[in-house]
């Protein structure tokens, strides 16, 4: 049983794992996280965040959808700090994020792309 992570599904159905602690640092601690999860399709990725005016109900904004290398590309160049987060018993055993400045941030990047 998986006890560390939250399961979510992506838009084409793809079932993939969040750890806790981000939920919890979004929505106690009022913090913005954006990440890279996998499609059903290998080679597909999307660029997710959590929807501000949702958080309570543990919604995300699918922002950014492509084949995985240019998804990571992406992310990588984020122009916000890296962290991770150890998931014990779900993989990926080691979850990316970067920690955005605020919503206004996220939307303003993206609305570039």
């Amino acid at each position: 049983m998986i006890q560390s992570a939250f399961p979510s599904t992506t838009p084409c159905g793809n079932l993939f794992f969040i750890p806790p602690k981000i939920f919890e640092y979004a929505i106690q601690q009022d913090k913005q996280f954006v990440f890279v999860v996998p499609g059903s399709d290998i080679h597909q990725s999307y660029i997710v965040t959590f929807s501000p005016e949702k958080t309570n109900n543990l919604a995300l904004d699918y922002l950014y959808s492509a084949a995985t290398d240019e998804a990571v590309a992406l992310f990588s160049k984020l122009p916000w700090p890296e962290g991770e987060m150890e998931m014990e018993d779900a993989p990926p055993h080691i979850f990316f994020y970067k920690e955005a400045p605020s919503i206004e941030a996220v939307k303003d990047y993206f609305s570039k792309r």
